[in-house]
């Protein structure tokens, strides 16, 4: 049997890139539609969850770059990237579900 376990994180794709049933995504928005999420999880306004935005960006990257010497935005590195400021989630969860049972058939018909 396959995995069966979603990981979630900065470095999900990085830590699995051997894993060939494996399928990376990148999730990416728009800042003013990243902003007003951030507003409404943290109840607070926009120039605080701009900075607090900012910071999680740089945070990020550093992370990629200091534990796998990577670029967290080269495309190489993920199967797909979704805009979700121009993509339904509903779509991008269909289509990822689509591309996850393609990629496990095609995994299961070589073993």
């Amino acid at each position: 049997m396959i995995g069966r376990v979603v990981i979630v994180g900065r470095v999900g794709n990085l830590v699995t890139r051997d894993l060939h049933s494996g399928v990376h995504l990148r999730l990416v928005a728009p800042p003013v539609q990243r902003i007003k999420q951030m507003m409404n999880l943290m109840d607070t306004d926009e120039a605080t969850a701009r900075a607090e935005m900012e910071k999680q960006d740089h945070e990020r990257a550093q992370v990629v770059r200091d534990y796998f010497n990577r670029d967290i935005t080269n495309p190489l590195d993920y199967d797909c990237t979704w805009n979700l400021g121009g993509v339904e989630r509903a779509f991008v969860a269909a289509t990822t579900a689509s591309m996850i049972a393609e990629r496990a058939h095609r995994h299961h018909q070589r073993y």
